[in-house]
């Protein structure tokens, strides 16, 4: 019977991978120790060989398990000491590696004192090091959920806390976790908003389907509401069954007051572009009217013996509602008018603003209306002394003509503006031809001298004084249209009307777009002798 009890106990220790150990306690340098084979194996100790157990710890024990060891084997050995031997510590065997044992046993004693110890050993470094990497894990998942800036809970079925992190107890107003646990949003929120959030949770447990980032906004009893984008997930345990709701939600409360603010923002600015905008057309409407009013269609305005007759037709055209560029026709006397086109830099308001401040230096020169040259003189002069006072850089291009049609004469300055086309019998070509006057444009030099040039009615009978704007249109290449392109516009028979007329024609067609990139103002006169 005692052989088939040894046997089941081999058997069993076998099967428990447990090694045993024995220590009879004699005195006197007597004492009986006994390792199994499995012990000497944990230990990496051959047979007949003693691991430092109990008589040479410090040679065996880590040195971070040893004082624990130690006192643990103390508090056997005493008398009336301890029963039972419970210890899991570190031990180096033979080779130098480091196993977690865990050592169990049970004290014999007589009269209190120890007489014999005997229990067994495991070695449980495998689990020693799954416990180990899942404390790694929850450490890393403690430490990313009390970092992370939005507040992290998890609720119970009756929407208690169960748990929260540090973000989430701050915002609730509390200094630690501990303080939030067991409570509801009734606790900290209004009673309508915690209402609501509670709704929402039985949905989400009724229904096991998250809720998933909704704007929610946090109405509180003694602080200003608060926005947060809130999901809220069911909790499910290991076993499938639903614990209550896992809520993360992150504070955008700056970002909806700064999206209030701009919407009011936006409905001001809209309300005040609305007024910029009428005003505006309401400014582009005046201008229209100015370049319209008193236009003047023919001089002289009846038929006269021995004089020339002068027909004059525009087109204006400005890209922005506001324009800079502008022309007028200026009866001088009986038998004299001015053609003034002007081309201010750029366009919209504030090239506007300096063609109406043409307008009026225009006025003042009028005296010398019959004089091409002075008339650009004083309106350099005038703009100079704007743009100095303004402390801006501006400047404007213009060209100023004066058709005397008693004398059948053509007297014309020019200040950096493109110089007008002639059309004489069927030859087209530019008044440059006929001697290039053109001096600096306005408001550029200072006390600049312009000079005038005359040409004769029998040189020509249409001219077509232009801005920019028509002839640099470009095609889908990027290629402009170019003066030349203007050219075949102009033909010897018909009205000056129709003439304006083609070219606008020529140019939208030619265009990529089938519009103009600039301001475009076209003046043409046709001159014919009195019958």
């Amino acid at each position: 019977m005692e052989k088939i009890s040894q046997e089941r106990l081999e058997l069993a220790l076998k099967a428990s991978n447990e090694g045993i150990w024995d220590w009879e306690v004699v005195g006197g340098g007597e004492d009986v120790l006994f390792f199994s084979d499995k012990t000497l194996e944990f230990f990496g100790c051959e047979e007949g060989e003693i691991p430092g157990l109990f008589d040479s710890p410090k040679d065996w024990v880590h040195e971070e398990d040893l004082d624990g060891y130690l006192l643990s084997v103390r508090e056997v050995l005493e008398d009336h000491g301890n029963d039972t031997l419970a210890i899991d510590c570190r031990f180096k065997v033979k080779n130098g590696d480091w196993v977690w044992l865990r050592v169990r046993g049970v004290a014999v004693r007589k009269e209190g004192k120890l007489k014999r110890l005997a229990g067994s050993v495991i070695d449980i470094s495998r689990r020693k090091r799954v416990e180990a990497a899942l404390e790694e894990e929850r450490h890393q998942l403690k430490t990313l959920i009390e970092n992370v800036p939005m507040s992290i809970y998890f609720k119970d079925l009756e929407s208690r806390f169960v748990m929260v992190n540090t973000p989430t107890a701050k915002k609730l107003g509390c200094t630690k976790v501990d303080e939030v646990i067991g409570k509801t949003d009734h606790d900290f929120f209004d009673k309508r908003h915690a209402d609501q959030s509670r709704k929402e949770e039985e949905t989400v447990v009724a229904t096991g389907k998250p809720q998933r980032e909704s704007v929610e906004q946090e109405v509180w009893e003694d602080k200003d509401d608060t926005w947060v984008i809130t999901t809220k997930i069911p909790w499910i345990d290991k076993e499938g069954k639903i614990r209550g709701v896992f809520g993360v939600s992150n504070d955008v409360t700056n970002l909806v007051l700064s999206q209030r603010k701009l919407m009011e923002m936006t409905l001001r600015m809209r309300d005040q572009n609305k007024e910029i905008k009428e005003e505006l057309q309401l400014a582009s409407e005046i201008q229209l009217s100015m370049i319209a009013e008193n236009q003047i269609t023919r001089m002289p305005q009846a038929d006269t013996e021995e004089c020339w007759n002068a027909y004059f037709s525009y087109k204006y055209v400005p890209v922005s509602g506001m324009a800079g560029d502008f022309f007028q026709v200026i009866p001088i006397t009986e038998h004299q008018v001015g053609v003034l086109m002007c081309d201010v830099m750029g366009h919209g308001v504030r090239s506007a603003l300096i063609v109406s401040m043409l307008r009026g230096l225009l006025e003042k020169e009028m005296e010398f209306a019959a004089e091409p040259d002075k008339i650009l003189q004083g309106l350099n002069k005038g703009l100079v002394s704007i743009f100095k006072r303004a402390g801006v850089t501006m400047f404007s291009t213009a060209f100023y003509g004066v058709l005397d049609l008693k004398a059948g004469t053509l007297s014309y300055s020019n200040a950096g503006h493109p110089s007008p086309i002639l059309l004489n019998g069927s030859e087209v070509k530019r008044l440059s031809d006929h001697g290039k006057v053109t001096g600096p444009a306005l408001g550029m030099i200072p006390n600049c001298k312009y000079v005038s040039k005359q040409i004769s009615f029998e040189k020509f009978s249409k001219m077509v004084i232009f801005t920019d704007g028509i002839y640099e249109t470009e095609d889908k290449e990027g290629e402009e249209l170019g003066v030349t392109g203007m050219m075949p516009g102009l033909k010897a028979d018909g009205e000056i009307g129709e003439d304006l007329d083609r070219i606008m024609e020529l140019t939208k067609t030619f265009s990529a777009n089938g519009e103009f990139g600039d301001d475009v103002c076209l003046l043409g006169i046709k001159l014919a002798e009195s019958e």
